[in-house]
C-alpha cells in the first residue's frame, strides 16, 4: 500500500458491481463520441474534419435552437408541407430547396467575418440594403464599422445624392445631422446610428448619388403618347443632363480609389445597384461599371431575412436562428433561385447576381 493508501484490485469487486462499472464507463465512452460527432461532424467511414459549430453574432435571437433533419447546422434541410404548397416556390422542385438549405448548413459562415475577409481582396466591398426599418443590415454594419476600418477599409460611400453633399461634411465635421435632409427612406434611426458608428471608425463618408435621385421613378408615372408627353420630354432632358445614377456612383467610387492607391471603399447602397448578371453583355449597375469599366475588384452582399418577407430565401430559411453568410460561388443551388420566386430562366434577381448573401433571422419577439 504505497503512502498508506488501500489499493483496490480485481478481486475485490463482486460481479454485480463490476458490471455497474462497466456501464458506467460505456456510458462516458458513449456520450464522449456523441460530443465529437457533433463537434466534428463525423461521418463514418470518411476522414475527420473539423468544423466550428458555433460563432459570435450579436444577432442571435435565443432559443434552443433544436433543429431537425440530417446535417441541420443553421436551418432544418427537410421541406414541410406548408414550403412544398407555397407558391413563391413553385417553379423550384423540392430536391433544389433542400440542396439550396444544405448549401447554407455547409458553408454558412459568421457575416463579420465574411466582410472584413472580402476587404482584403477587394478594393470595394459593396453592401446591400433594402430600404426599410427596422433593418438587421443597418444593425449589422453599425456593429462592424470599426472592423472594417481595421481591415483597411477609409471610405463610406452612400446613396445620398450629392445635393446633400454639406450636409454630410458638416456631421462628419461636428457629429451634428440634420436628418431631414437625408432621402427619405433613409431617415430612420438604424441608419443614423450606422452613420454614427462609421464617422466614430473615423471612416470618410462620401455621397455617392446624383442629383434628384427619383427622377426615373417620377418619369415612370406617365404614359406617352397623351397629354403627359411634355412633362416626359422635359423629365427625359433632365435625366440627359444629370445622368444615370449607376454611372454616377461608379464614377464617386473610382475617384475615391483613383485617388490614393491604398483607399478602399464600402460602398452601402440599395441592393439593385449591386447586381451582376453573369454573361449578360452589360455593365448597367454601379457594381458592373466598377468591375467591366474600370477593373475593380469588386464583392457584393445581399440582405435577406424577416424584413423582406415576401422573397424567396426568407420563407426558406424562415426557422434559422442566427445570422450567416454564404457565398454564391460555394453555394450553387442556392444561386439558381430568384428572390422573387419567378422562373429562374426569365427571372431578373437570381440570388446568383451577387457574390455573397447575408441571412437574418426573424425579427426578435419583444
Amino acid at each position: 500500500m504505497p503512502d498508506g493508501k488501500e489499493v483496490v484490485t480485481a478481486d475485490d469487486i463482486t460481479a454485480d458491481e463490476a458490471a455497474e462499472l462497466t456501464k458506467m464507463v460505456s456510458a462516458i465512452l458513449l456520450g464522449a463520441t456523441e460530443t465529437l460527432a457533433a463537434l466534428n461532424r463525423v461521418i463514418p467511414g470518411k476522414p475527420q474534419e473539423t468544423e466550428s459549430v458555433e460563432f459570435t453574432n450579436p444577432f442571435k435571437t435565443g432559443g434552443s435552437g433544436a433543429l431537425s433533419g440530417k446535417g441541420a447546422k443553421f436551418l432544418s434541410e427537410e421541406i414541410s408541407a406548408e414550403e412544398a404548397a407555397d407558391p413563391a416556390f413553385k417553379f423550384f422542385d423540392k430536391e433544389l430547396l433542400k440542396s439550396a438549405k444544405r448549401d447554407i448548413n455547409s458553408h454558412g459562415g459568421d457575416p463579420k467575418t465574411m466582410v472584413t475577409e472580402a476587404v482584403k481582396n477587394n478594393r470595394v466591398v459593396s453592401i446591400g440594403e433594402t430600404h426599410v426599418t427596422p433593418n438587421p443590415q443597418r444593425d449589422f454594419g453599425k456593429s462592424i464599422m470599426k472592423d472594417l476600418a481595421g481591415a483597411g477599409i477609409t471610405h463610406l460611400a452612400l446613396e445620398i445624392p450629392i445635393t446633400s453633399k454639406d450636409v454630410i461634411k458638416n456631421f462628419s465635421d461636428t457629429g451634428e445631422l440634420d436628418v431631414a435632409m437625408l432621402p427619405e427612406k433613409l431617415r430612420h434611426d438604424d441608419f443614423v446610428a450606422m452613420l454614427k458608428s462609421a464617422r466614430e471608425a473615423k471612416l470618410k463618408l462620401v455621397v455617392a448619388d446624383r442629383e434628384k435621385p427619383g427622377l426615373e421613378r417620377e418619369l415612370s408615372k406617365y404614359s406617352i403618347g397623351g397629354s403627359d408627353d411634355q412633362k416626359i420630354r422635359a423629365l427625359e432632358q433632365e435625366l440627359t443632363r444629370l445622368g444615370d445614377r449607376d454611372t454616377h456612383m461608379a464614377k464617386t467610387v473610382k475617384g475615391i480609389l483613383d485617388e490614393n492607391g491604398t483607399n478602399k471603399v464600402v460602398l452601402w447602397v440599395g441592393n439593385e445597384h449591386l447586381r451582376d448578371p453573369e454573361g449578360n453583355g452589360k455593365a448597367n449597375t454601379a457594381v458592373e461599371q466598377l468591375r467591366e469599366k474600370h477593373g475593380f475588384k469588386v464583392a457584393s452582399f445581399l440582405d435577406v431575412g424577416f424584413h423582406v418577407p415576401d422573397t424567396t430565401m426568407a420563407k426558406l430559411t424562415k426557422d434559422i436562428e442566427r445570422s450567416v453568410a454564404v457565398s454564391i460561388d460555394k453555394t450553387p443551388n442556392l444561386g439558381k433561385l430568384s428572390a422573387s420566386g419567378a422562373h429562374p430562366d426569365f427571372s431578373r434577381d437570381n440570388y446568383n447576381h451577387w457574390d455573397k448573401v447575408i441571412i437574418y433571422p426573424r425579427k426578435p419577439a419583444k
